[in-house]
């Protein structure tokens, strides 16, 4: 894996250095070594191929202690703008607790909403806190 980019860019040297991701542990293993201590929420996303490999992850939104927010328009613009047909979106709680607020419910429907306009495909919205996560998806939440 290639180091940090300035912008906040994680990316991979070749296809087969890419993570395959197939579950949410596998996002949680990518990002919770670096996301588990911050102590402000960072929004991310990560790009991924037709087949679910891990081609980029963009830092995209730094909150407060317990706020981050974000726009569909920032949230899909690094798939858009590189042609990934398929998004995660993962952030931390600095809390510790990785159950959703509401805000990171209504952000994950706004943008099941927008995906379909625009089509990229949401895959997941992930809360990381220290060493425990929560997926939307696997919770239902995702509809």
């Amino acid at each position: 894996m290639a180091p940090l980019e300035p912008r906040g860019r994680l990316t991979f040297a070749s296809v087969k250095d890419r993570l395959g991701i197939r579950s949410p542990n596998n996002v949680a293993n990518l990002l919770t070594g670096e996301m588990a201590s911050l102590t402000q929420e960072d929004l991310r996303v990560l790009l991924l191929t037709t087949k679910n490999h891990v081609g980029a992850v963009h830092s995209i939104y730094v909150g407060i202690v317990n706020i981050s927010l974000g726009r569909a328009a920032e949230v899909f613009s690094p798939a858009l703008r590189e042609n990934y047909p398929c998004i995660i979106l993962a952030h931390n709680h600095p809390s510790g607790d990785p159950t959703p607020s509401k805000q990171d419910i209504d952000l994950t429907k706004q943008l099941r909403e927008a995906r379909d306009l625009l089509n990229v495909d949401l895959l997941d919205h992930i809360t990381i806190a220290h060493n425990s996560l929560t997926s939307m998806k696997e919770r239902g939440w995702e509809q």
